[in-house]
């Protein structure tokens, strides 16, 4: 999980919470001791495991409210839109801040108050930091394919990682406004063969598309890429989430 923190004077600091110091709860009350504003967002693709992420976000929790009671204005924390029933057990930004809200909000009925979701969807800088699983693959020579376990026409929802800060910028500016609420981050809707328009258009590059299921898509990066089976299965659930409409409303 990735920390960061500001103060009135808006001068951002960024605390890498995924390794064993972050559960040291002296580290972290230096670290956010007062802070006007903490923004949490969701590293799980470092991370990998639902319940440390869990972890890390309480530990979060609880000691932001002693070492920045006095100070804390929001605490802004960034997920999914929840699919009901469980569809997507292992699904980590899903499973790790549906826990977080719910046992925090009991527990903790200050965090509550002064608490802001907000939902993300994709990032198009996806893009370069995971071209393997959002990128054009080359299956043989010369020929190139995009690879979803979605249907070629489904409406896939993207944003920029600037959007983002943009919007927690303007929830710093009346932190009031945005307590105890969920703010849905505007998206772009794009299907994989608009996709496929694009990369022709800008870089000339003809390829085609092919529609895996949700088991052949998780199979596919562990075989190809030598993926870790739990990171293909997180991946495989993300991307089939988008086929339900389940990442953006």
């Amino acid at each position: 999980m990735q920390l960061i923190f500001a103060g009135r004077s808006h001068c951002w600091s960024t605390f890498e919470a995924a390794n064993r110091r972050f559960q040291r709860r002296k580290l972290l009350r230096q670290v956010v001791a007062g802070c006007n504003f903490i923004f949490a967002i969701t590293n799980f693709f470092v991370t990998q495991d639902a319940d440390r992420e869990y972890q890390q976000g309480r530990a979060i929790a609880e000691v932001v409210l002693t070492a920045a009671l006095e100070t804390l204005e929001v605490f802004i924390w960034s997920s999914l839109r929840i699919l009901a029933n469980g569809q997507f057990p292992i699904t980590i930004c899903t499973i790790s801040t549906v826990k977080l809200k719910s046992q925090t909000s009991s527990s903790l009925p200050l965090y509550r108050i002064l608490y802001t979701e907000v939902w993300l969807s994709a990032f198009y800088q996806n893009y370069l930091h995971l071209p393997t699983v959002y990128g054009l693959q080359k299956t043989s020579p010369g020929r190139y394919c995009l690879i979803y376990p979605v249907n070629p026409g489904t409406k896939m929802p993207f944003t920029w990682v600037r959007d983002l800060g943009r919007l927690v910028l303007k929830i710093m500016e009346d932190p009031a406004r945005f307590h105890a609420k969920t703010v849905s981050l505007v998206s772009e809707f794009i299907s994989p063969m608009d996709q496929l328009g694009i990369w022709k258009k800008e870089v000339s590059v003809q390829a085609q598309f092919e529609s895996l299921s949700k088991e052949a898509y998780e199979k596919r990066p562990i075989d190809v890429h030598g993926y870790d089976p739990k990171f293909a299965l997180t991946m495989a659930e993300n991307m089939t989430r988008v086929e339900v409409g389940a990442l953006n409303g």
